[in-house]
């Protein structure tokens, strides 16, 4: 009986000794990383946005009265003097209603003398002398709007440019108004509008300078911040801003849709990290490894991003940063042993 409690004792020592040795198996070996330093830089913030590009003297003509277009002498892309006529209606309508128009008047008149005479003369009342007058006033009016239809039935153009659009065909019905060219002036300045959401509205001011790239050509071009529309747009709720660019390039055309990176006044202080020290990252915020505990553990610590230039980063974090492990990063979490290496 003595034997067998001996060795059940016997037995017991030993399996506790095999627990002892897989736990010192088990501790966890240190992963070797390189930690860098962080620096705090001031960074105007970059609001990303797009937009058409447009002359900043572009403007859409239309005919003052409405009829049917009878010729149009100009085409898309086409350049044009100032004076130059671009389209012109029908006229056999309104050279009719002018001569109508004429014909009454001359009546309006022959009666308005006729009356004249006899009211000095004490044989017609006032009333008919002044009804007369109102006759006459009435005839000259629509003579005049004849007239002015008449005249204002072409669309000449009002300075040296190009026809950017041509918006209607010949033999279209028009109304008085409805565009029918869109022109910009030649030797004028470039404009990008775009739209900014309120945040991003309230980070810009006049004199802005941005970056503008079209995909038809490698360099970017400067622009400043023109204009800032006061309130937002009611359609879409984004607040129109327009920027002028510095460069005259005689090969832009007007429509070309551009990105558009405008640098804000406003300087913050963010982190600057290098990019191979961001893990678990989306398009807002990440996390990096900071050592601690005399650079042996790594903590996960919660960074959010704000620009990303090249290899590095900006970021902001709540806690207090001062260096974070790179090499490695891909092994580590939370409170893992670490080891720096040379």
């Amino acid at each position: 009986m003595k034997t067998k409690i001996l060795i059940a004792i016997i037995a017991v020592i030993f399996l506790a000794n095999c627990s002892d040795n897989n736990n010192e198996d088990k501790v966890e070996e240190a992963i070797n990383v390189k930690i860098v330093p962080i620096e705090e830089v001031s960074y105007a913030k970059i609001i990303h946005s797009s937009g058409r590009l447009k002359s900043a003297k572009e403007v859409k003509l239309a005919f003052k009265t409405g009829g049917i277009i009878q010729k149009i002498f100009v085409s898309d892309g086409e350049k044009i003097r100032k004076g130059q006529i671009l389209a012109k209606l029908n006229l056999e309508e309104i050279e009719s209603q002018v001569n109508q128009a004429k014909v009454n008047y001359e009546k309006s008149l022959r009666d308005f003398d006729r009356v004249e005479s006899l009211y000095k003369d004490s044989v017609v009342t006032l009333e008919q002398f002044q009804n007369a007058k109102s006759g006459l006033d009435a005839a000259e009016s629509s003579l005049n709007i004849a007239k002015f239809n008449l005249n204002y039935s072409t669309i000449t153009s009002p300075f040296n440019g190009k026809v950017y659009k041509r918006l209607v065909e010949e033999n279209e019905m028009v109304s008085p108004g409805m565009p029918i060219f869109m022109v910009g002036a030649a030797e004028n300045q470039w404009q990008i509008g775009c739209g900014l959401t309120d945040k991003d509205i309230a980070k810009i001011q006049l004199g802005d300078k941005a970056k503008i790239k079209f995909d038809n050509y490698d360099q970017k071009i400067s622009a400043k911040v023109s204009e800032i529309a006061a309130s937002a747009n009611p359609i879409n709720g984004l607040f129109e801003i327009e920027l002028t660019l510095d460069s005259q390039k005689n090969n832009l055309v007007s429509g070309l849709i551009a990105s558009v990176d405008i640098s804000t006044s406003e300087n913050q202080t963010y982190l600057k990290i290098p990019i191979q020290a961001l893990v678990d990252a989306n398009e807002n915020s990440g996390y990096v490894f900071v050592p601690e505990s005399n650079n042996s553990k790594a903590k996960k610590a919660e960074v959010k991003i704000v620009e990303i230039l090249g290899e590095s980063v900006l970021v902001n974090s709540e806690e207090k940063i001062s260096q974070v492990t790179t090499d490695g990063v891909e092994f580590l979490r939370d409170s893992s042993a670490i080891k720096i290496k040379n």
